[in-house]
């Protein structure tokens, strides 16, 4: 497998979204669920390997070019909510933590804004650790 160039990165994680549903088709890996088994997009790491969790519980990731997998939803109404944390700085000037159920990074935002119009949004985060990393 030759490793992806940035732009290649991009268009997958254009491609596959964060709380996109697919259906895994066929996977050659001992560990594999079986075919037929949905899961649930988490992202695209560096090297190009979509992240899903499955409805088994089970993590393993899809490798675009060599497993047989489909998309089953786009819209907001297949899409699974996830949590993110939105760093916010209040009218006061104050930092805010907020925690929100959304279907993407974009869609949170907007609900922090549509519930506290009076905050700038700093950062969205997918996991609570990310927002101390430098």
């Amino acid at each position: 497998m030759k490793i992806p160039s940035r732009q290649d990165i991009m268009r997958l994680r254009f491609k596959y979204k964060n709380g996109m549903r697919v259906v895994l088709d066929h996977m050659r890996d001992r560990q594999a669920p079986p075919s037929g088994t949905k899961g649930t997009i988490r992202g695209v790491d560096d090297m190009g390997s979509v992240l899903v969790k499955w409805d088994t519980g089970s993590l393993l990731s899809l490798i675009p070019e060599i497993d047989e997998f489909h998309i089953i939803g786009q819209g907001k109404e297949e899409m699974e909510k996830n949590r993110y944390y939105v760093l916010c700085i209040d009218e006061d000037g104050k930092n805010q933590d907020v925690e929100i159920l959304a279907y993407n990074k974009v869609d949170a935002k907007e609900n922090v804004l549509k519930n506290h119009p009076t905050y700038d949004v700093r950062s969205v985060f997918s996991e609570p650790e990310m927002k101390y990393v430098n």
